[in-house]
């Protein structure tokens, strides 16, 4: 969507806006509201440029709204009238993660903050200080202006938010590698901005050094991989007895891995007796994981299959 701006801008052409709409559409449909961030960089691009009348960047804008809700709206309108109850539990469900700590996932307030150095290197700091300098100091940039709204603006409304994950941010990333890209470039032409020039190479050498040395880390390449675990190769061979379509398994800790492999419904939970009998009495074949948890009642329910998986 940012790359179809700038290109609106360069050839003054409107399909370019409305594909720009189009794209933050999808970006909303896959990656929700943090996709409006589209919004403001838009306008600081463009009203910036000085080459579009403020009268066209109105209209241009309010196409671009227009073309995102035509393309996002129906289907939270189809969601709402054919699930009702699954699509306000989903709606409240995303609102609770900025207001409580969902599934384990609070963290620490500067948590993003702290994450950036090691998804960008240790020395991105430098960067982002120097854009939020030269940002200060020449104002009437709108470029730099609109790299520190996509960056800042997403990690400080992330880091209000309880709930914190670090795949939040990742739609921040093309902001991160321009800002570094400039500095880089900055400073290979101007090694006297810090007083030793052998501190600027050192700090060039290391802006790629370090991110590499994470990725080598990360992805583990001198280590051996145990390529097919044994709770896989469990959840291969129950795939194969599965005769019935409808079949839920109960009380497994990877459930989300076991839809994966299986084609049976995943939870990691046991509801009570009643339930799973309610479910038997639709045409479901009921599967539960037996350990600890489960309990007598729910061992004794009739036709009901207790099963032992890798975990």
């Amino acid at each position: 969507a940012v790359y179809l701006t700038i290109r609106f801008i360069e050839t003054k052409r409107s399909s370019f806006n409305w594909l720009c709409g189009l794209a933050t559409g999808c970006a909303i449909l896959s990656k929700w509201l943090p996709a409006l961030i589209v919004l403001p960089v838009w306008l600081v691009l463009v009203y910036g440029s000085k080459e579009i009348p403020l009268k066209r960047i109105v209209r241009e804008f309010l196409v671009l709204v227009l073309v995102t809700i035509m393309v996002a709206l129906p289907w939270q309108v189809y969601i709402h009238l054919v699930f009702p109850n699954e699509a306000l539990w989903e709606s409240t469900f995303n609102t609770s993660h900025f207001f409580s700590e969902i599934e384990g996932h609070g963290k620490p307030l500067l948590y993003h903050f702290d994450k950036i150095r090691i998804v960008y290197g240790e020395l991105i700091y430098l960067p982002l200080v120097w854009i939020m300098w030269n940002t200060i100091r020449k104002r009437m940039n709108p470029k730099r202006l609109a790299l520190v709204i996509w960056i800042f603006v997403p990690l400080l409304f992330f880091t209000l938010a309880k709930t914190k994950m670090q795949a939040y941010t990742l739609f921040v990333a093309p902001a991160f590698f321009i800002v570094t890209a400039q500095f880089f470039v900055y400073l290979h032409r101007n090694p006297s901005f810090f007083y030793y020039q052998w501190i600027s190479f050192l700090i060039l050498i290391l802006l790629i050094a370090l991110p590499f040395r994470y990725s080598i880390e990360r992805c583990k390449l001198f280590q051996p991989v145990e390529r097919e675990p044994s709770w896989v190769v469990d959840l291969k061979t129950l795939n194969k007895m599965i005769h019935n379509k409808q079949t839920v398994i109960f009380n497994y800790s990877r459930p989300i891995e076991a839809m994966f492999y299986t084609d049976a419904i995943v939870y990691e939970n046991t509801p009570e007796p009643d339930k799973i009998i309610d479910l038997q009495r639709k045409g479901y074949s009921v599967l539960v994981v037996d350990n600890e948890k489960v309990t007598k009642m729910v061992k004794g329910i009739p036709e009901i299959g207790l099963i032992r998986l890798s975990e």
